[in-house]
């Protein structure tokens, strides 16, 4: 997958528009949307669900009627807290941000917000004010270095160039305006206005541990704690849902993702610090039913894959282990146990930190639950050639 080229260089055409060309300017700033809209919907980045993603595309209808047929929404399967609209309609939603939401308000709320942004034109207006050539030929830069990138490791810079022209620097009142006005339009749909408030006061805790996370709203939206007490107030002027929801319009978007949770939970795992996906998987029990010992094996594997950082210290890599080894013991002891493959993980985790009894264990209780796995043969020889002397 290759980031267009041209796509930078229609951004340059109009980098350079003068006034007398507005008109112009707004059709090459609606070709370059297009353009991107295209590559993001055809790539391998956009989540392949049609049932969720064409319920986000209803609730986006729900939310403003008379701009329905204007609007488009897609699923990203990206890690981080965001969304994203373009100036001709197409809104982008990263499964990262719903695996965070506690029910459809929340969903509402920010889907809300992003139709203000494209129904008051602030991606049209704030891209022409960028009109640096230097920012461009940055970007043009930072566009050829990302190509042949794939997976996972797209996720992290996919949106360079979409946020530079498209996302960044929103003035603060473009922000609250669209946060003033989305929540209008989310009680008026049904939906509870006090859920904006909720959404940011519940997302504080992971951003205390991640100052400077870069897949976050907040790169360029107002801190949540501000967020959250304007819109606390502002909910307050607002009367009651005009419209009553029943509990499956109310949670419709978690019951979708359910099957899901798991594999995007470990997306997330991959692109956060372990101390960050340690806060994510605790906010994860307000709203998710997850076994104690699978939680426990998901903070493990975020402890052992800081462990294979290439650049990771020995006394970095030895706190690691451990850790790892701790959330191994914990989601072992726990009443639902953990599921199989962690077992056999936490066998080769106390190989490396030299267990050889602990090691034994954690083959014989994966065997145990797995007696005729892939790898039975294997792991039933390699338990011959581990020596515990445990009590000599």
């Amino acid at each position: 997958m290759k980031i267009p080229i041209l796509f930078f260089i229609f951004y340059l055409m109009i980098s350079s528009a003068g006034a007398e060309d507005i008109k112009d300017d707004e059709k090459g700033i609606l070709m370059i949307a297009d353009r991107l809209e295209i590559y993001l919907r055809t790539s391998a980045i956009r989540m392949k669900d049609v049932p969720l993603e064409e319920y986000l595309q209803e609730m986006a209808c729900v939310i403003s009627v008379e701009d329905c047929s204007y609007l488009r929404v897609y699923l990203l399967r990206i890690p981080g807290f965001n969304a994203f609209m373009l100036p001709n309609g197409a809104m982008f939603i990263q499964t990262g941000f719903l695996l965070r939401v506690m029910d459809d308000s929340e969903v509402a709320t920010v889907i809300a917000h992003e139709i203000v942004h494209y129904t008051q034109r602030h991606g049209i207006e704030k891209t022409r004010t960028r009109r640096s050539t230097q920012k461009v030929v940055n970007l043009l830069g930072l566009g050829l270095q990302v190509q042949g990138i794939q997976g996972a490791e797209l996720a992290s810079i996919f949106t360079v160039p979409a946020a530079s022209i498209f996302l960044a620097s929103y003035s603060r009142k473009a922000e609250k305006e669209a946060d003033i006005i989305g929540l209008a339009l989310t009680k008026n749909a049904g939906y509870d206005p006090a859920s904006a408030s909720r959404l940011w006061k519940n997302y504080q805790s992971e951003r205390d541990v991640s100052p400077l996370n870069k897949n976050s709203l907040f790169a360029t939206h107002p801190m949540p704690t501000e967020r959250a007490s304007y819109l606390e107030e502002q909910a307050k002027t607002e009367s009651v849902p005009s419209k009553n929801l029943n509990n499956e319009d109310r949670n419709k978007v978690l019951e979708l993702l359910r099957p899901l949770r798991l594999d995007l939970l470990n997306d997330e795992m991959r692109s956060m610090t372990p101390e960050q996906f340690e806060v994510l998987l605790a906010g994860q029990k307000k709203f998710f039913e997850i076994p104690e010992g699978t939680l426990g094996y998901l903070c493990a594997k975020s402890w052992f894959y800081l462990s294979k950082s290439k650049d990771i210290n020995e006394g970095d890599l030895r706190q690691a282990y451990e850790r790892a080894n701790h959330c191994y013991s914990e989601g072992a002891s726990s009443e639902s146990g953990m599921p199989p493959d962690a077992y056999r993980e936490w066998a080769k985790l106390n190989e490396k930190l030299g267990d050889d009894c602990l090691a034994l264990s954690g083959y014989q209780e994966y065997l145990r639950l797995s007696p005729s796995a892939w790898d039975a043969v294997y792991i039933r020889k390699r338990q011959g050639q581990l020596v515990c002397n445990k009590g000599d």
